[in-house]
């Protein structure tokens, strides 16, 4: 919470606080959530023991995002991608974001 009260007192603005504080939000939580898939991701496929490029055909979605997603440099994925991957990897949505 430290850096929320540093990002108000360094703006004057509310509207600015709002957009930091926004984006403070999205990087920090969201991209929590998106780790969270990636590492899901990575251990049903795994425990299919199928590569990434496996994955990305069934699943069809381009190899890049699987990697990306699993790498956790995608930290909010689509719900259409996310579906692909958990219809791909036989498990439900609620299985990939726990």
């Amino acid at each position: 919470m430290t850096k929320v009260k540093i990002i108000h007192i360094l703006t004057a603005s509310s509207q600015i606080t709002y957009c930091l504080l926004l984006y403070y939000y999205n990087y920090t939580i969201m991209s929590k959530q998106g780790s969270k898939i990636g590492s899901n991701v990575k251990k049903y496929r795994n425990k299919l023991g199928i590569s990434q490029d496996a994955l990305s055909k069934k699943a069809n979605l381009a190899f890049h995002t699987v990697a990306k997603i699993e790498a956790g440099s995608t930290p909010n994925p689509t719900i259409d991608t996310v579906k692909k991957l958990a219809d791909a990897l036989g498990v439900s949505l609620d299985d990939l974001m726990k």
